[in-house]
C-alpha cells in the first residue's frame, strides 16, 4: 500500500467515524475524535499493509475506551433487614463446617481429610 493510498484510506475512516485529523511537526498525525476527545497517534507513512489495519484499531478502542459508562440504577431494599445477628462468644467458638472437616484427625491421612471436607 503505498502512502496516498494509506492517506486517503485513512482520511475517509477517520471522517465517516468522526474524527478529525491533524498533521504534527514530526510528520506524524494526531487524531482527535469530535464526541469523545479521544487521541490517537498515527504514523503518516504506510510501511506494510497492516498499518492502516492497526490504526483503525487503535481509533476503535479508544472511542470505547472513552464512552460514557452507565450508571447502574440503585437498589431497592424491598424488606431485606439483614442476617441474624450473633453475638460475639457464637461468633469465636463457631467454626465453619470447612475448617472443622480439615481440623478432625484421621489415622490414614490427609487424603482422608480431603474426602471427608468433600462429602
Amino acid at each position: 500500500m503505498s502512502d496516498s493510498e494509506y492517506r486517503r484510506s485513512l482520511d475517509a475512516f477517520a471522517k465517516e467515524n468522526g474524527w478529525q485529523i491533524e498533521r504534527l511537526k514530526g510528520g506524524n498525525l494526531r487524531l482527535t475524535h469530535t464526541k469523545t476527545g479521544a487521541r490517537v497517534t498515527a504514523t503518516a507513512h504506510s510501511h506494510d499493509k497492516r498499518t492502516l489495519l492497526n490504526v483503525k484499531g487503535d481509533m476503535k478502542r479508544a472511542v470505547r475506551a472513552f464512552a460514557p459508562v452507565a450508571i447502574p440504577a440503585p437498589v431497592q431494599n424491598n424488606g431485606f433487614t439483614g442476617l441474624p445477628k450473633t453475638s460475639a462468644a457464637q461468633r469465636r467458638s463457631r467454626k465453619p463446617d470447612a475448617l472443622r472437616a480439615l481440623s478432625t484427625h484421621t489415622p490414614t491421612g490427609s487424603f482422608a481429610k480431603i474426602e471427608n471436607f468433600l462429602r
